[in-house]
């Protein structure tokens, strides 16, 4: 009974103290002085009251820029300067015959935003252990190097295949073998070879349930990749449609290092179009300027958008 009582005299002397807070806040608060009334103030008028010099004062201030910068002659410098850091990001703006507009902008990211939607329901909506991987016949996750998804997203051997790669082997040494192992002296061999070839040219489109497959580490890597790519090989449209839904699939908030990859993504897009000019087919520019937008507008890399 003791303890119950002091528990509950402790309990009153904390609200009271309490009370007595709130009792000094408010005798803190009250205005000691008066404060004028500028309803009906002329700033037009020369100040008559020491009040009305304050307020006069007061407009005034709000004027002036928070942040002011001196009108300085810096080439008095320039020959003492030992480091020049550049202010361009690499980023190459659309020529003016090539630029899209911003309402088709806009309306690219609506849509963009929209396809995200459908494909996080999609995804919301599959029962667990449903979901059907297409590449899951192929090797393991960990032995997916960049030269197997090189292989798998653009094909062994196709026309986006560069000169390097051709002296070396890469992607078309088994083709190489092929041909030297492969008789062809008999017309039977000779079409099979021919289909052995276009099957290793064929590459894979980004189907719903490949990318419903994928990761999101694995979709980062093939950002990445396809980054490196599109300095390699010559851009096409079937690298757009890759690079969009990887850019559907992934997911926020993202690290910092994926925005580095988007930026690094975004440049090469900008250098690509700057190559082929506006000569080049329509689908292609399309893709570009799709690519760039979408990291430029939706990711939030506003210093890399075409005004």
């Amino acid at each position: 009974m003791n303890c119950y009582t002091e528990d509950f005299e402790e309990y009153h002397e904390e609200e009271a103290s309490d009370d007595d807070y709130g009792d000094q806040l408010d005798r803190i608060l009250v205005p000691k002085l008066p404060v004028a009334n500028f309803d009906h103030y002329d700033p037009s008028r020369p100040p008559v009251t020491g009040e009305e010099y304050l307020r006069r004062v007061q407009l005034e201030a709000q004027k002036c820029p928070e942040v002011v910068v001196a009108n300085l002659d810096v080439n008095q410098f320039t020959p003492n300067q030992t480091l020049i850091i550049e202010n361009s990001n690499g980023f190459i703006r659309a020529k003016p015959e090539s630029t899209p507009s911003v309402d088709w902008q806009r309306a690219q990211v609506s849509e963009f935003s929209h396809v995200r939607t459908s494909l996080a329901r999609m995804r919301a909506h599959r029962p667990p252990g449903t979901a059907v991987d297409p590449i899951a016949d192929r090797p393991p996750v960990r032995h997916r190097s960049m030269s197997w998804w090189r292989d798998y997203c653009i094909g062994k051997r196709s026309d986006h295949s560069s000169d390097s790669d051709s002296d070396r082997g890469g992607g078309g040494g088994d083709e190489d073998e092929s041909d030297l192992s492969t008789p062809t002296d008999t017309p039977h061999n000779s079409s099979a070879l021919k289909r052995e070839k276009r099957a290793k040219r064929e590459s894979n489109l980004p189907l719903m349930s490949t990318i419903c497959a994928l990761t999101q580490d694995e979709v980062i890597v093939l950002l990445s990749f396809y980054a490196k790519w599109c300095q390699q090989y010559r851009f096409t449209e079937h690298f757009g449609l890759w690079i969009y839904a990887l850019l559907v699939a992934l997911e926020k908030p993202l690290p910092a290092e994926v925005y580095s990859t988007l930026r690094d993504l975004s440049r090469v897009c900008s250098e690509c179009r700057h190559k082929i000019g506006s000569d080049c087919d329509s689908n292609v520019l399309i893709s570009l300027n799709l690519i760039i937008c979408i990291i430029g507008r939706y990711f939030d890399q506003n210093d890399m958008c075409d005004q």
